[in-house]
């Protein structure tokens, strides 16, 4: 079940949480992120970001499964100030992801490599909770599309 939480303003934000990390989950915030980031008219950009995010996602997915106190709960955060839009990802896991190169034979490796290239900024933010994985991409003109979200 998601739960939903959105914010109507000149700036925007929009929050959606799962209660369990599997693939479902996610596969349900990537299309939750679509049509949030369709709302607020970023058309141009939601393609990229939704890839973007289902990297995280996967990340949370495949991390999160570990018991933890309070369940596998996964939390896709979006935001949008001025001219920057803003996704994270947030888990129980307090290890954060590890950049690395990986080989042309390895199967996963990837994800970090991607949105260290596309991404403007990326980073992890340590919470009591777990952690908070992030990237940011600027925008031509946030502040003129629709302020509702899906």
């Amino acid at each position: 079940m998601i739960n939903i939480q959105d914010e109507c303003s000149r700036n925007r934000f929009a929050s959606a949480t799962v209660s369990s990390a599997d693939t479902a989950s996610a596969r349900e915030l990537r299309k939750w992120l679509t049509e949030t980031l369709t709302a607020w008219g970023e058309r141009e950009v939601t393609d990229v970001v939704v890839l973007l995010a289902a990297e995280l996602l996967s990340n949370a997915v495949q991390h999160a499964r570990q018991p933890y106190e309070g369940g596998a709960q996964v939390t896709l955060t979006a935001y949008c100030m001025h001219d920057c839009l803003c996704v994270e990802v947030a888990d129980p896991d307090p290890n954060p992801p590890v950049l690395r190169r990986a080989r042309t034979d390895d199967e996963s490796g990837r994800g970090l490599a991607l949105i260290d290239a596309i991404a403007d900024r990326w980073g992890v933010t340590e919470r009591s909770d777990g952690k908070a994985v992030w990237f940011s991409c600027t925008l031509p003109d946030c502040g003129s599309a629709a302020t509702s979200a899906a």
